[in-house]
């Protein structure tokens, strides 16, 4: 039987290179633990979420997902409750273009790209 959570931190450490190196999988961990991000599980996937306040909404946003395609209405279904219990008004996800399709089917559109430059 494959290793799991071996698994996960391979790719969520991956993940967080691409990302611009913003946490290491400890400092997603210890967030977790303190309450900042939220994480959820289902079947073989892992998804960690954090809570955006802005001035006029609060926002749920998936930082990652890593795990098995199958996985993802189920882990959709335990963001978007957490994201009404807590009252926020938008869930948004960061991801790679070739999740369109699979975000475009479970009912995501399409928001704005996001561009970085190193300084």
């Amino acid at each position: 039987m494959p290793d799991i959570a071996a698994d996960w931190a391979r790719k969520v450490e991956k993940l967080l290179r691409i990302g611009g190196g913003t946490h290491e999988l400890q400092d997603i961990l210890d967030a977790i633990q303190s309450g900042s991000m939220q994480s959820f599980v289902s079947g073989d996937s892992w998804a960690v979420t954090q809570v955006a306040e802005f001035p006029r909404k609060r926002v749920l946003e998936v930082l990652f997902l890593v795990g098995r395609l199958e996985d993802v209405p189920a882990l959709r279904d335990q963001v978007e409750a957490f994201g009404r219990a807590i009252g926020a008004d938008f869930v948004r996800a960061y991801g790679r273009p070739g999740w369109e399709p699979t975000a475009k089917s479970l009912g995501w559109k399409p928001s704005q790209r996001i561009f970085v430059k190193d300084l």
